[in-house]
Formats: structure tokens, C-alpha cells, sequence
């Protein structure tokens, strides 16, 4: 008997359980909060020229705490966000940027998926430092539409 496939499997089994424990031991610290901390349920819409933004995310940051956090948008370009956590942010302070979509790399073997629709995302609401959007984020829902007007 060839016990080799075995231990590979072993092997193979080991590397994806590390692979998952620091997934998830890394990505935690990532959005800045612990276990019995308080969240504010964050929603809204993203609208430029009175329409929905129908793709790209927003993106929120507490660069005290250390907290970056993106929440895609959907077709009617709402949003909803959400942590390992739970839904909401943790409470306090944060600047608010827009980011386009971003283009997900092709399988190996399967063609380059398309371009990327055309976003009408102006420039200075694509950084935090020059949006002009903040939120203070508190106990209960806190609803932030967001018009690029």
C-alpha cells in the first residue's frame, strides 16, 4: 500500500484549515472591533444626476480605530453594510468615499471577463480626504444616502 496520497491530503487538509485560521484571525482585527461591541446599522443609496449608481462600493473609514470598510452597491444602488460582526459599524466617527467597481481577475483557462461599465464617479469623491462626506455612526440605524450632485 502507498500511504503517499494520504499524507499529501493530510498535508493539503493542514494548509487550507491554516489558510482559514488566519483568514479569519487577520480579517478581524481589519475591521476594528471585538466581540460585545456595540454596532449602528448603516444603509442608504448612492445617487449622481438624480440617478441610482448602480455599481461600485462606499467605502467607510476611522483611521483612529483603524476601521476601512467597503459595502457594495447593488443595482438601485443601495447599500447595506456588514462586518464579521454583524450588520452596522462599530459606533463613532467616519469619512465616507466612493470607489468604482472593481474588476474581478478571470479563472485560470476562461477569457478576461469585459470592460468595466463607465462610472460617473467624480474624483473627489473617490478619496476620503476630499469627498466631504462624514458620518458619526450611533446606536439604532443610521441611514446616509449620498447624492453626487
Amino acid at each position: 500500500m502507498n500511504s503517499k496520497p494520504h499524507t499529501r491530503f493530510g498535508l493539503e487538509s493542514s494548509l487550507r484549515l491554516l489558510a482559514l485560521f488566519l483568514l479569519c484571525g487577520v480579517s478581524t482585527p481589519l475591521v476594528g472591533c471585538d466581540h460585545g461591541e456595540p454596532l449602528g446599522k448603516v444603509f442608504g443609496k448612492v445617487t449622481t444626476a438624480d440617478q441610482p449608481l448602480a455599481a461600485g462600493f462606499v467605502v467607510f473609514n476611522n483611521t483612529q480605530r483603524g476601521i476601512h470598510i467597503m459595502a457594495p452597491l447593488d443595482a438601485n444602488g443601495t447599500y447595506q453594510l456588514q462586518t464579521a460582526k454583524g450588520i452596522g459599524l462599530p459606533l463613532g466617527d467616519y469619512q465616507v468615499s466612493i470607489g468604482p467597481p472593481m474588476a474581478e481577475p478571470a479563472m485560470p483557462g476562461m477569457p478576461q471577463t469585459g470592460p468595466l461599465p463607465t462610472m460617473r464617479i467624480p474624483e473627489k469623491f473617490q478619496r476620503p480626504e476630499t469627498s466631504g462626506l462624514t458620518l458619526t455612526v450611533s446606536k439604532g440605524e443610521n441611514r446616509f444616502d449620498i447624492s453626487m450632485d
